[in-house]
């Protein structure tokens, strides 16, 4: 029950909004297909290059860009679809992709075609454990999955007292 006798109205989407998460679906959508497509197309030769190339390094994170398009793009829809800025399949893909980075962060650092950047943790002797850059990314990324779940909740009590 609301205290004020304003008639509160439902959480929309704004316009210019949904031309911004259009755009967004699309140039996240399109290039996962033709990579998804591509990858499994070539899948041995693609794991090849990763761990045996000089660039393994550049190729993995060109790959871990293209892994995280396909869950910006369901996001994206799920945006569209719900017509509302927060959804618990936005929230949730935002959590992968923070885990994804994440995770990575533990395995670049052991990829050939790595350059001593300016931030790793625990570099010593030519062992590096993590990737400092990854890391921070990822758990940026999470965090913001985090208060995207929040502001999931508190949209769905503002709802409810409509």
């Amino acid at each position: 029950m609301k205290l004020s006798d304003e008639k509160s109205k439902e959480i929309k989407l704004p316009r210019s909004a949904k031309i911004f998460v259009i755009i967004g679906c699309l140039l996240t959508g399109v290039p996962s297909i033709f990579m998804l497509v591509s990858f499994v197309a070539d899948f041995n030769e693609q794991i090849s290059l990763i761990f045996s190339s000089e660039f393994g390094y550049n190729y993995f994170m060109n790959l871990l860009f293209f892994i995280s398009l396909p869950f910006l793009c369901v996001g994206f829809i799920s945006i569209l679809t719900k017509g509302k800025p927060f959804t618990r399949i936005l929230a949730n893909c935002l959590l992968i992709i923070g885990g994804i980075f994440t995770i990575s962060a533990f395995i670049t650092p052991h990829l050939s075609g790595l350059k001593i950047g300016a931030y790793e943790i625990f570099h010593m002797k030519g062992f590096t454990i993590c990737d400092g850059k990854l890391l921070i990314l990822g758990i940026a990324i999470v965090t913001i999955g985090y208060a995207a779940k929040y502001g999931l909740e508190l949209q769905e009590v503002d709802d409810t007292l409509v």
